[in-house]
């Protein structure tokens, strides 16, 4: 089983995952805001 590594690395990136994904959500929260701010 040579495949010990990838598990490893998917342990690894899953927080990460996590962090981009509220990351991604919290821009587009940001960006609404914004739009709405300047439609205003």
């Amino acid at each position: 089983m040579t495949h010990n590594g990838s598990l490893a690395h998917t342990g690894v990136s899953w927080p990460l995952y996590a962090i981009v994904g509220l990351a991604v959500a919290g821009g587009g929260a940001l960006m609404r805001l914004v739009s709405r701010a300047r439609g205003r």
